[in-house]
């Protein structure tokens, strides 16, 4: 680690690639150009290179436990060259420390990881002051629940794909923000794309999830959470059920903004799905699309409140929307609407 000027990083390795925060990596003479980054705004101090040549590691777990004194006012970067990296443990990227590849299919983390407990089944673990991006993780399973990524810090730029075992999550977050991800997640009994406790924004995110025998789900807001979603695109499909977005239990929801949901060829298909049995419901898509076969929208709830509302604007709905609701039918209201087949959807979304 040497010949660092601060500002923008130039990086002297003896690597033949270059890094940018947003863009592929290109092949240049022995320079890492990295922009200005790191934890409020300081400069990195420490910088760390994986690669299979040339650099202060081959392997990113050996890399990470060589860190012992990360923290806000020492920060570390961890940069990894193109190529596959098998991981033969889990990796926990702790407080302060942040890895960054050489884009999306250019550095993969693959592993066989799996556990029987869901919060244990992870391939890379991203602690809450740090941050992946620009990087592949693939969870190749084999038990009971395998995940690629846990999240409660943020991942940038990432793809996350997750097959093999009987329960399967492509990214389970846990307070943690999203921004330009990719999950894919198929077979087993479960695929969910992501399983969601937290209550940040999510944004720029691609699902699909499919194959899975029993229930194929894009996103799973767990126990009243329901953070903002932003420009989304979910495709879920097969098995018994699939459901685009489930809701689990949630007091308030935050709107769904530019998402687009497809949902499809299972026994019962919703776009939406919200269920509750302590809360009332509300689900608010703006300038979104939801498709599904069954129902577009679907709410049930079993609370002592009995009050549902769908308030919908500017969005196309195709398969309609239905209440179960402890006895109350629940209320629709749209402003600009349609139901995906050329007719304009009334003021109560009929």
């Amino acid at each position: 680690m040497k010949n660092i000027v601060y500002g923008t990083f130039v990086l002297m390795t003896g690597m033949l690639f270059c890094l940018s925060l947003y863009s592929p990596a290109c092949a240049v003479d022995k320079v890492v150009v990295i922009p200005l980054m790191g934890h409020a705004g300081k400069s990195l101090k420490n910088i760390i290179t994986v690669a299979r040549k040339n650099g202060d590691f081959t392997d990113p777990i050996s890399a990470v436990n060589s860190i012992s004194d990360a923290s806000a006012d020492n920060p570390y970067l961890i940069v990894i060259a193109p190529g596959v990296y098998t991981l033969s443990a889990a990796l926990n990227l702790p407080d302060f420390v942040d890895i960054v590849g050489s884009g999306q299919n250019i550095t993969t983390f693959t592993g066989a990881r799996n556990d029987d407990v869901l919060g244990e089944s992870f391939l890379v673990n991203v602690s809450y002051h740090s941050m992946l991006s620009n990087i592949t993780v693939v969870n190749t399973g084999g038990g009971h629940y395998s995940t690629a990524i846990h999240v409660n810090g943020k991942i940038h730029e990432v793809s996350a794909i997750t097959y093999g075992s009987t329960y399967n999550v492509g990214v389970a977050v846990n307070g943690g923000i999203l921004e330009n991800i990719y999950i894919r997640v198929t077979g087993g009994t479960s695929a969910i794309g992501i399983r969601y406790y937290g209550t940040f924004t999510l944004q720029h995110i691609t699902i699909r999830s499919y194959g899975a025998t029993d229930e194929n789900y894009g996103v799973y807001f767990v126990y009243n959470t329901a953070p903002s979603l932003i420009d989304a695109d979910i495709k879920v499909s097969g098995g018994a059920t699939s459901i685009g977005i489930r809701y689990n239990d949630n007091q308030v929801i935050d709107p769904l903004e530019s998402v687009r949901i497809s949902s499809k060829n299972a026994t019962k298909s919703y776009g939406i799905y919200d269920f509750a049995d302590s809360y009332f419901c509300s689900v608010k898509p703006k300038r979104s699309t939801v498709y599904g076969t069954t129902r577009a929208i679907f709410i049930k709830n079993l609370s002592n409140t009995p009050y549902s509302l769908v308030r919908a604007s500017q969005s196309t709905m195709h398969g309609g929307i239905e209440f179960d609701s402890n006895g109350n039918s629940g209320t629709s209201k749209c402003v600009a609407c349609d139901d995906g087949e050329g007719n304009a959807l009334g003021n109560d979304c009929q």
